[in-house]
């Protein structure tokens, strides 16, 4: 089906926001632009308690970012959540919006990371952040007041590729769900989703090789699932995936294909393919109910999954 009418505002906010080709422009530019695109950050809700935490490890340290509904002592379950943003750009602001809304309609405690971005800090820096940002988690649930038994790792786009890579890494860590939002999984750019919406919305075929091209500093993932999560074999034994894609998006086929592979491995899937959507979606939850409803999906998801709400 074509692109669904209600994301058209936010289509042509990221048109206005990039009228030339953003792969050509500097990133501290294209990283400004999508901030301001983003826009000043909106007042959380006083149902929410926020706080920062500093995880610190052998390579410096990393912060992250709690949201949890107010006044609630128990231990909640937890969500470990990694911002999209092509490994290049995105920030614990930049996505309050959708981890905020997480923890508050999920009943969760979530934590997003604010992992080191290429191509000043390419692979593996941001992937030694999220493995010590769980590790560090799990070790303090305690104090953080969270169910260690119910703890669950997500993210969108590259952020994603992160959760899934740290899934496969941290098998030792018994987690009870992986949630990948439209995600990156491999360097693949020839798959059917890729040359059909080669030119967007938004995220096209050419700034996808351009942020892969930062992120493994010009090498690829010859052959690595630890940057590429969909070439590794040995899947067996992962948490349950909770993973939805937009229709029009490039990275579209690649998730869906990991969809089929985890339950080929007998790993459980709660998957959906979403029509008229665009890579991104999630930031327009607000004005489209299209969006919303995928959104909605993704809460409910998480809820069966760790006993929530």
């Amino acid at each position: 089906m074509a692109v669904d009418a209600s994301l058209a505002p936010f289509v042509a906010a990221l048109t206005a926001a990039f009228p030339e080709a953003p792969e050509l422009l500097p990133v501290p530019d294209y990283r400004q632009r999508m901030a301001e695109l983003a826009g000043p950050a909106a007042a959380l809700p006083p149902e929410l308690r926020v706080e920062d935490h500093d995880a610190g490890h052998d390579a410096g340290r990393v912060t992250l970012r709690s949201y949890r509904p107010a006044g609630v002592d128990a231990a909640l379950p937890a969500l470990l959540y990694f911002h999209g943003g092509g490994w290049v750009m995105g920030s614990i602001a930049s996505h309050e919006p959708i981890t905020a809304a997480l923890a508050l309609q999920a009943r969760i405690a979530v934590f997003s990371v604010e992992y080191r971005l290429a191509p000043e800090h390419p692979f593996p820096a941001g992937f030694i952040d999220g493995i010590n940002a769980l590790r560090w988690l799990t070790g303090q649930a305690a104090a953080l007041r969270i169910d260690p038994g119910r703890l669950a790792i997500g993210g969108d786009s590259a952020g994603a590729n992160l959760a899934a890579a740290i899934a496969q890494q941290c098998r030792d860590i018994p987690l009870a769900a992986q949630m990948l939002v439209y995600p990156a999984l491999d360097d693949y750019f020839d798959t059917a989703s890729y040359h059909q919406n080669a030119e967007g919305p938004f995220l096209t075929r050419a700034l996808a090789r351009a942020f892969w091209g930062q992120y493994t500093a010009g090498q690829g993932a010859q052959g690595r699932p630890e940057i590429a999560p969909l070439r590794n074999e040995a899947l067996q034994g992962l948490p349950p995936a909770i993973l939805l894609v937009a229709e029009h998006d490039p990275l579209r086929d690649e998730g869906a294909a990991y969809a089929a592979k985890l339950g080929n491995a007998g790993v459980a899937v709660d998957f959906r393919h979403a029509e008229g959507m665009i890579h991104g979606f999630l930031r327009a939850a607000a004005i489209s109910p299209a969006a919303a409803s995928h959104f909605t999906w993704l809460v409910q998801g998480l809820k069966a999954r760790l006993g929530s709400g």
